[in-house]
């Protein structure tokens, strides 16, 4: 990780009277600040990007230190309103020096913007901006991944199947990312992660039933891509994003026809478009078209040109996903069938269509497959192993 700006603080908050509390607050820090939250591997977890302030409460206490471990707040059940302030940072009425702050309740029951959170946060400086990151055990991590990525009421192999790839994943970014300030995003480019308040029992049961399970390729770790719906066959990462991985080839998947997104068809405004891809920087002037231009030998679109009123733009598929949004433009596999005002799309699958299918795990759990089974299956060549017995390196 980046080392960050050593901070002081020009003043030390202890708001309160009573002395029994401030030396059980001390000792919670040690315990808390000065060690892990768990046995196991943590993870860090950035939940909120570019924002000018933050509420952070706690029902037990707030718990604020500098990267040093110095104190800089304490106090009992509430809340403080964090905001940038030069050379700082401003926690509810006072100004503190640093880039960092890391926050802890000693109940672990700290609340982000309305957003409840187990382990820790750390806020960092961006500039004028905030960014928020939740670091925690990896299990816990899981236990609010798995019910966002995968429908809660799904077969238990397949949610067990979610929670494996789902770790693995983190872990392999964790892994191969070293220098950043985290380790993953909350969203769909990464893996959706909304906290507390998200979890699900029959999800949890998953994870738990899961401890420290992951994917390897011999001593490595597997880069467990994954997605909705495939509608077919899975795609070669060849094709999407050039590396070279023997386990990440492509499959058949017959049996994801049940999927919502198995076929679809998308109405799009032309101004719609324009709009996502300015915000993209891209500089365009008026759209006339917006039609594949090259496929890859699974049948999607490898490359989308985009004629306008300054020129032409070339786009390769996954990076229209991205800017157009992957809900309007749900996979790479679709043609243009007409164009005026609108454009209108039809197509069929869900996602980059890399690793497992989501809808096709179902059917086979379904089916009695096992969760090796459906794991091999789509990641030939894989072994289930517990990664607290490998000597993981990048």
């Amino acid at each position: 990780m980046d080392d960050p700006i050593q901070m002081t603080s020009e003043r030390v908050f202890k708001r309160t009277s009573e002395i029994g509390y401030i030396l059980s607050l001390g000792l919670l820090i040690l315990l808390i600040l000065d060690s892990k939250w768990a046995a196991g591997e943590s993870i860090r977890v950035a939940v909120q990007e570019r924002l000018p302030s933050v509420r952070i409460s706690s029902k037990s206490a707030l718990l604020i230190k500098d990267t040093q471990g110095k104190l800089l707040y304490t106090e009992k059940a509430t809340s403080v309103l964090i905001s940038v302030a030069d050379p700082g940072f401003r926690i509810n009425n006072t100004l503190v020096q640093g880039s960092l702050l890391k926050i802890v309740s000693p109940q672990n029951d700290l609340v982000v913007e309305g957003q409840s959170f187990r382990g820790s946060v750390e806020i960092r400086k961006k500039g004028r901006d905030l960014m928020v990151v939740n670091e925690l055990d990896i299990e816990e991590y899981l236990k609010g991944v798995v019910p966002e990525e995968m429908a809660n009421d799904w077969h238990p192999v397949a949610l067990k199947v979610q929670a494996i790839v789902a770790r693995t994943y983190a872990l392999y970014q964790k892994l191969h990312n070293p220098g950043r300030e985290f380790d993953l995003v909350s969203t769909v480019h990464d893996q959706v992660y909304q906290g507390v308040g998200h979890e699900r029992l029959e999800a949890t049961q998953a994870v738990v039933q899961t401890d420290g399970l992951v994917v390897t390729y011999g001593d490595e770790l597997a880069l467990t891509l994954y997605h909705s719906t495939s509608a077919g066959k899975t795609q070669d990462i060849r094709e999407v994003w050039g590396e070279d991985l023997p386990y990440l080839r492509g499959v058949e998947c017959p049996f994801d026809k049940d999927s919502p997104y198995y076929h679809w068809e998308r109405k799009i405004p032309l101004q719609q478009l324009e709009d996502s891809l300015r915000r993209s920087s891209l500089l365009v002037g008026s759209l006339a078209t917006f039609t594949p231009y090259l496929w890859n030998t699974t049948g999607r679109v490898k490359e989308i040109r985009i004629l306008h009123s300054q020129g032409e733009l070339f786009l390769k598929g996954e990076e229209a996903r991205k800017i157009v949004g992957y809900r309007t433009l749900p996979s790479t596999q679709f043609d243009v069938v007409a164009i005026g005002r609108d454009m209108v799309l039809q197509g069929k699958g869900y996602g980059h269509g890399v690793g497992l299918c989501q809808w096709g795990t179902k059917v086979q759990a379904e089916q009695g497959k096992s969760l090796t089974g459906i794991l091999e299956y789509y990641y030939p060549g894989v072994q289930v192993r517990d990664y607290r017995t490998l000597q993981l390196r990048k």
